[in-house]
Formats: C-alpha cells, sequence, structure tokens
C-alpha cells in the first residue's frame, strides 16, 4: 500500500477567490437613544431583568413624564430583544463571509493477489459559496442594518407608550380630583335639600332628584378609582415595576405645543422613520437573493484536486458538479423576483401609512391645543365669572346657596374638560413625535397658552 500526502497548495488559489469587506459597524444602542432623545446608550444586557427593577432613588420626589419615557425604554423587554435580534444579525453578517470547509474524499480499494492496493484521494472546494460570498455578504449586511432600524422601531415604541401611560395616568388622577369635589358640592346640595324639606320649602321630589344625582356621582368617582389605578398600573408596568402598588406620585409635564408645519413633519418622518429604513434594507437584501438564486443551478459544483496511486501515483485537477438538464435554477429566480415585487409593495404601503399617520396625528395635535385654548380663553373665564357674579347675588340676598353651588359644580365640569383636552393634546404629541420617527419636537413649534396643569 502506497500512503500519499496531498499538498494543500494546490487548492490553495481558489481559498482566494470571492473576497468580502467586514460588516458594518453599527451601535444599534446608540442609535435606539438617539432616535429617543437619550443622553446615555441603551445597551443590551447580558441576562434578563428580573420581574421587578429597583426603583430610582429620586421617584418620592414624583416621576416627570420624560423620566417615565426614558424608563420604559431602559426597562423594555422588547427594546433588549431587538438589540439581541441585532446581534444574531451580526453573527450572520460574519457567517456569511466565512468560506466553506473543504470536502475531503478517501476511496481504498483491496486489490487481488500481489496487486497494490489502491488508494483515492480527493480535496474539493465548494464554489458556489466562495464565488457568491459578496453577495451572500451584502445580503446578510442589509438584514443587520434592517435589524438595527428595528431596534430603533422598539425603542421608539417604548418612548411613545411611556409617554401615553404617564399622561393617562395624570388625567386619570387629575379626572378623580374633579369627579371628588363634584362629589363634596352634590353632597352639600343634598343636604340643602334636606333642611328645605324640614323646612316646608322643598318637595320630597326634589331632595329625590338630588339623591339620585348624588348616588350615580358616587359610582363615577368608584368607577375613575379603578380607571386611576388600571392607569398607574399599566405605567408601573411599562417602568419595569409591575408588582409595585398603584400609588406613583406623578409629576405634570408641560403643556403639548402647537404641531407647527404639517409639511416639516412629513419630511422628517421620510427621513427619520426606521421602518422606511428597515423595508429598504430588506429591498437591498432580497435584490441581492435575486443574484443568488441565479447561482442555484450550479449548486453541489466543486472543484479541487484529486491523486489516485494505481499504477503510477497521480494526481491533478478537478471538478464535480450537477447537470441542468431539469432544473435550470428558473423558478427560484422567479420566486425572488416576485419577493421583490412584493417588498416594493409593502414598502409603498408603508410609505402611506406613515403619511397617514402624521396627518392624522398632526389634525388630532392641532385640534387639541385649539379645544384647550378655547376652554383655558373662554369655557373657564366664563364659568369663573359665573360663580362670582353668583356670590355677588348671594351676598346681596338674590340668590340661594343652591344657586352658587351649581355655579361651582358647572365649573368643576369645565375643569374636567379642561383635563380630557390636555391629554388629548399629550397624547396627539406623542403619537405624532412616534408617526414621524423622531423624540424631539419640531423646531418650528410655538408654544401653546397653557402654561401649567393646575386650571384653577
Amino acid at each position: 500500500m502506497k500512503l500519499l500526502l496531498l499538498p494543500g497548495a494546490a487548492a490553495a488559489a481558489l481559498l482566494l477567490a470571492g473576497c468580502a469587506g467586514s460588516p458594518p459597524d453599527l451601535n444599534p444602542g446608540r442609535m435606539a437613544a438617539d432616535a429617543a432623545g437619550l443622553v446615555a446608550t441603551v445597551d443590551l444586557r447580558p441576562e434578563a431583568d428580573p420581574l421587578d427593577v429597583p426603583a430610582p432613588a429620586d421617584v418620592a420626589g414624583g416621576l416627570a413624564a420624560t423620566d417615565a419615557a426614558e424608563a420604559a425604554v431602559r426597562n423594555s423587554p422588547r427594546v433588549q430583544a431587538a438589540l439581541a435580534e441585532v446581534q444574531r444579525a451580526l453573527a450572520d453578517a460574519r457567517q456569511a463571509r466565512l468560506i466553506a470547509n473543504p470536502v475531503l474524499s478517501l476511496n481504498l480499494r483491496f486489490a487481488a493477489g500481489d496487486a497494490d492496493d489502491v488508494i483515492e484521494a480527493g480535496l474539493a472546494q465548494p464554489l458556489v459559496e466562495l464565488l457568491s460570498r459578496p453577495v451572500r455578504a451584502s445580503a446578510a449586511d442589509a438584514r443587520l442594518r434592517a435589524a438595527a432600524a428595528g431596534a430603533v422601531v422598539a425603542a421608539i415604541d417604548a418612548l411613545a407608550e411611556g409617554s401615553r401611560a404617564h399622561a393617562e395616568a395624570l388625567a386619570a388622577e387629575r379626572r378623580l380630583g374633579v369627579l371628588e369635589e363634584q362629589a363634596a358640592l352634590l353632597e352639600r346640595l343634598l343636604g340643602l335639600a334636606r333642611a328645605r324639606l324640614d323646612a316646608g320649602e322643598a318637595s320630597p321630589l326634589e331632595v329625590a332628584g338630588f339623591e339620585a344625582r348624588e348616588a350615580s356621582l358616587r359610582a363615577e368617582v368608584t368607577a375613575q378609582r379603578y380607571e386611576r389605578d388600571a392607569a398607574q398600573l399599566t405605567l408601573a408596568r411599562l417602568l419595569g415595576r409591575p408588582s409595585a402598588s398603584p400609588n406613583l406620585t406623578l409629576t405634570p409635564s408641560d403643556p403639548a405645543d402647537a404641531p407647527g408645519d404639517e409639511a416639516a413633519w412629513l419630511r422628517r418622518a421620510a427621513e427619520a422613520r426606521p421602518e422606511l429604513a428597515a423595508a429598504v434594507q430588506e429591498l437591498l437584501a432580497l435584490g441581492d437573493d435575486v443574484r443568488l438564486a441565479g447561482w442555484s443551478v450550479f449548486d453541489g459544483l466543486e472543484a479541487g484536486v484529486a491523486t489516485e496511486t494505481e499504477g503510477a501515483t497521480s494526481i491533478g485537477p478537478a471538478i464535480g458538479g450537477p447537470i441542468p438538464l431539469f432544473d435550470f435554477g428558473k423558478q427560484r429566480r422567479a420566486a425572488a423576483r416576485a419577493e421583490v415585487l412584493a417588498a416594493r409593495h409593502r414598502l409603498l404601503g408603508l410609505q402611506r401609512t406613515v403619511v397617514e399617520e402624521v396627518r392624522r396625528a398632526h389634525a388630532a395635535s392641532l385640534n387639541a391645543a385649539e379645544v384647550v385654548a378655547a376652554t383655558e380663553g373662554r369655557v373657564l373665564p366664563l364659568a369663573r365669572e359665573r360663580v362670582e357674579q353668583t356670590r355677588a347675588s348671594f351676598d346681596a340676598g338674590f340668590a340661594d346657596v343652591t344657586d352658587v353651588l351649581s355655579a361651582e359644580s358647572d365649573l368643576l365640569d369645565a375643569e374636567s374638560r379642561l383635563v380630557d383636552a390636555r391629554l388629548r393634546g399629550r397624547l396627539a404629541a406623542a403619537d405624532l413625535r412616534r408617526a414621524a420617527g423622531a423624540a424631539l419636537p419640531d423646531p418650528t413649534t410655538e408654544p401653546t397658552l397653557s402654561t401649567t396643569d393646575n386650571p384653577r
């Protein structure tokens, strides 16, 4: 038996084919932080967080809307999962640049009689994977960029959820306070009605009417307490503390600014919306897939060196591969092109959806600003003026205490409507920033008339 050691130099030339550079140097944590308007990078944590993360030391002084939004981003499991997906995509991009291992084949044939045994050996390198390496790397790089854009999507989603949850919890608390004041006023009215009934100045029907209104309002207060607790529980979950008691102290945020020019928000959305960037990168990756589908007819093609020891030892190049008699790769190319076409249509649909979301949120923000301005500029001043006039009439003996309490009840109704209008404004502002893919308000915005959350 003769043993032959194959020289590796014969196949080394093949390994130089298919050059591909390094994957793109991306920092998804920094990208997510910039999109969310955060100073520190959003880092991927190596282990899952506990069920309840520790509360910040300054929460006892009141939780501001900006702090709630930032905590929602940093404690979001979805953001962490998206950052992990970027790591997976980076590993795929590096894997796409690796050269496939060569295939070693050995055949041993035992000869009869005194003849020498025959050894056939070969070392082959898959050619399709080698030659398509730059295209595979390009597709993997595009999907890596799409994954990074997906992390930005998760971050601004969490930011919007945190902003909305803080606004809803704050409004629920304010609304409960107004209802409790209304209940106290109605209780005073009921007491006066009963006193007048005892004095023969009121009918039992009047007392029954006040009792029905008082019972109904007490039921509203009970329901609103649940709404407040539910809003606080939602906020606590987004803060990463779902087991916390629903008694967070919330600091009022600045009122939502007027949204400014709609065209500016549309331009910002076209430039900054991460879903659009992810869709474009996926389209580029699918274009590379079309090019890869062109190589599919050559799947299994190998080239290398082979040797045999039968008679005189011989060594030489070898090539093997499929014969395209039945499958020419046409259907794979057609399927890949169909994927590209579908992705183009999805991108168009996404672009239209983005325009709709921006315009809808912009209109809602404008409407909320107008309602707030009208309530602050007209409704509340008139309600306060009515209270003052009714009190003056009462002091002069031209009105009774029931008229005063009724005017104060109408003032509380106006304040309740202002709470709802401010909530709509804050929610619309959060939706508008989310629709534009930006955390900061537009530089062309103008401040609203409101400067405080306390209508009094």
